[in-house]
């Protein structure tokens, strides 16, 4: 995504296009990738991934525009942070709902529970750095980010959703819920050592 998020950029800079419309925009991508993943058919998955790519694109390009053009702001940075963790919602919920209907009764069960709780422990964890999110980000290694890490479950849960076979469906399952976990330790070990 970043290619295309410069060459966004690039031709934005001269434009009365402010990085806080990027932002929201992105917003209305993510939602929309989420719902089509929640729609959980296989023809479905091409618009969850061109719009989850789209989101991708454009959530890159709105710290690209406002750095290149000066209009970086406190409310920016704010938005920006906001409409992260809601659109890492929206997709993670997409793609849950969408895998949830091929489980059991009793599996599906547990499956809310341990998903509703990973995903709170990871939205409090990242609400936890979000001061020093950016920094992180510096430090990272290779520049990785969270839209990185939503690469593989996307593709993942594309192919179980396209597929419908058992063993897809538990490997985009455990994916999902092990990640949120495992996210929410590392957020937390982060917060933790920046915090000190």
């Amino acid at each position: 995504h970043r290619g295309p998020a410069r060459a966004l950029v690039n031709s934005l800079r001269r434009t009365p296009v402010t990085p806080n419309q990027l932002t929201l925009l992105s917003l209305a991508a993510a939602a929309g990738s989420g719902w089509w993943f929640w729609k959980g058919s296989g023809w479905a998955m091409v618009p969850a991934l061109l719009l989850f790519w789209l989101w991708a694109v454009l959530d890159h390009a709105d710290g690209e525009l406002a750095r290149q053009t000066g209009r970086a702001s406190e409310f920016g940075k704010k938005l920006d942070d906001f409409c992260d963790n809601v659109s890492s919602c929206v997709i993670l919920c997409g793609i849950f709902a969408g895998l949830l209907p091929f489980w059991h009764a009793g599996d599906k069960a547990l499956f809310e529970t341990l998903f509703l709780s990973g995903l709170t422990a990871n939205t409090l964890t990242g609400m936890a750095l979000l001061k020093v999110k950016r920094r992180l980000r510096s430090k990272a290694l290779n520049r990785l980010t969270g839209r990185d890490l939503f690469y593989p479950l996307a593709i993942l849960a594309a192919a179980a959703l396209w597929r419908k076979e058992t063993v897809w469906y538990s490997l985009t399952m455990g994916a999902l819920i092990v990640g949120l976990y495992l996210t929410s330790a590392i957020f937390l070990v982060a917060w933790f050592r920046m915090s000190r």
